[in-house]
């Protein structure tokens, strides 16, 4: 249950920027539906015409859509309801503009987790703690994370050990494929991770 997951940032896994474009032009397309709460929809042709291609092996679809309605409500780009906000609604005219593929759009979205969805916040904080670090602290992932994670709980600031692990495609994976390199992947002895 995500009931019991708490974080100062939008959650992530999967999400690639172009699939939220597909997701955006899905809201937009039942934009006009009589139903007052269209997510269930948007989510389901989202499967459909996009994720299944990509998670040919999933065999529960969802916790997969959990993971792009959480994304896609936590950054602002659809109300609960799945309808497109102000943001999302932006979002999805520049993605029609320079394409959902383009290097642009990529930046949109990062800009849009930065902004909206906390991460800047989240990496600035990173980045000053990993300065107060002794060598110990910095000398493996395990040491460090578990000083990130104590150090910003003091601050009333929630994260989630487990979205900085190195050995899985989890936050800082996504900064540094999909997110413009906001952040390196790696972890290094000595400095922590990068954060750009």
């Amino acid at each position: 249950s995500i009931k019991y997951i708490r974080r100062s940032y939008s959650y992530w896994r999967e999400t690639l920027p172009e699939e939220v474009f597909d997701a955006l032009r899905f809201s937009s397309e039942l934009e006009n539906s009589n139903e007052q709460n269209i997510f269930v929809r948007v989510l389901e042709k989202l499967w459909e015409n996009t994720l299944s291609k990509r998670f040919l092996k999933a065999e529960r679809k969802g916790s997969f859509l959990l993971n792009y309605k959480l994304f896609l409500v936590q950054n602002a780009l659809l109300d609960a309801n799945g309808r497109l906000t102000i943001i999302g609604r932006h979002a999805l005219a520049l993605g029609e503009r320079f394409s959902k593929d383009s290097e642009t759009f990529r930046e949109i979205i990062t800009y849009i987790i930065l902004k909206y969805g906390g991460h800047y916040s989240l990496l600035s904080k990173i980045y000053k703690e990993q300065e107060k670090m002794s060598d110990k602290e910095l000398s493996n992932w395990e040491r460090w994370v578990e000083k990130i994670v104590e150090s910003l709980k003091e601050q009333n600031y929630y994260v989630s050990k487990d979205d900085f692990r190195v050995d899985y495609p989890r936050m800082l994976y996504a900064y540094e494929k999909y997110f413009c390199g906001i952040a390196k992947r790696a972890f290094n002895e000595g400095k922590g991770i990068i954060v750009n």
